[in-house]
């Protein structure tokens, strides 16, 4: 199976660390501890000289024949809270992806909106129908805004529709699932993503595990191994990674969910980004 994961590689400025990398990292790590070493997975991103520094030991992984060379990367401001969501401020707007330029044709696409504006939800939509492949979306910072200094808040994604019908698989944590839907409450949130389109939606809940939605069967609920309530930046993009990877090589759908939600809980406690080169449990196995 030929995968193809899509989104911006940003370079993260976190309560005024040192820059690292994030975006697409985070996926691309744990992907790169997921699969196989022959396995065909390309990343459409854009890298400038220091996001190819800073990203190279997980890139390497990957073909990288689609990377879009760019003259300045996408950079972004973090501030941690623990009485509630992060602040976000990005230091200048970035274009989308270049994805109606991409002709070959791949399986499966995992498509992470890290700015929001990764790709145009036209050219999605193109792609797929071109391509026939199974689309899963993490609708990340799509939830939020552009504020006049490039702060992100949360707002009503009064155009998600256009999205909705391009997609397999919708990833949302409980704040995106109101946003995206504008709606008032979870449940509403839910049967309009259905009515719209959207086969099955996966709701992130932080250190309570994560959640399946389907529109024709009870929803699966995984909860972590290891409980943390630590502080995790690329813990959802982990999950999201894991999770397709699993989902769209025909596993079990409480398998693949109970795979990613232990990615992301190792994840959590990971203390280093070199933790993140194994986010594999002792049961996880192989496709065949």
């Amino acid at each position: 199976m030929k995968r193809l994961l899509v989104g911006h590689s940003i370079v993260d400025e976190i309560d005024g660390a040192p820059p690292s990398p994030g975006g697409l990292f985070y996926a691309a790590a744990a992907l790169a501890s997921t699969k196989r070493p022959e396995e065909d997975i390309a990343l459409l991103t854009g890298a400038d000289a220091e996001t190819r520094r800073l990203f190279a030991p997980v890139y390497q992984a990957f073909r990288a024949d689609l990377i879009v060379r760019l003259h300045r990367a996408p950079r972004v401001r973090l501030t941690l809270r623990r009485d509630g969501e992060r602040e976000e401020r990005y230091e200048f707007r970035p274009a989308p992806l270049p994805l109606d330029e991409i002709d070959e044709r791949f399986d499966a696409l995992y498509l992470n909106l890290t700015t929001g504006e990764d790709v145009e939800p036209d050219a999605l939509a193109r792609y797929r129908r071109r391509s026939g492949c199974g689309v899963y979306l993490d609708a990340h910072t799509l939830a939020r805004g552009w504020g006049k200094r490039g702060e992100r808040t949360y707002r009503d994604v009064e155009d998600f529709p256009r999205w909705a019908r391009s997609i397999d698989v919708l990833q949302v944590n409980e704040r995106e699932a109101l946003a995206v839907a504008a709606a008032e409450t979870e449940s509403d949130a839910l049967a309009r993503l259905f009515a719209w389109g959207v086969s099955r939606v996966v709701v992130t809940r932080a250190e309570r595990g994560a959640e399946l939605f389907r529109p024709d069967a009870p929803p699966l609920r995984e909860t972590p191994p290891a409980p943390t309530d630590e502080q995790c930046v690329g813990c959802g993009d982990v999950f999201g990674a894991v999770f397709f990877y699993w989902y769209f090589v025909g596993f079990d759908e409480r398998e693949a969910l109970r795979r990613a939600v232990s990615a992301a809980n190792r994840a959590a406690r990971a203390r280093r980004r070199e933790d993140l080169h194994d986010l594999r449990d002792d049961e996880t196995g192989r496709p065949d």
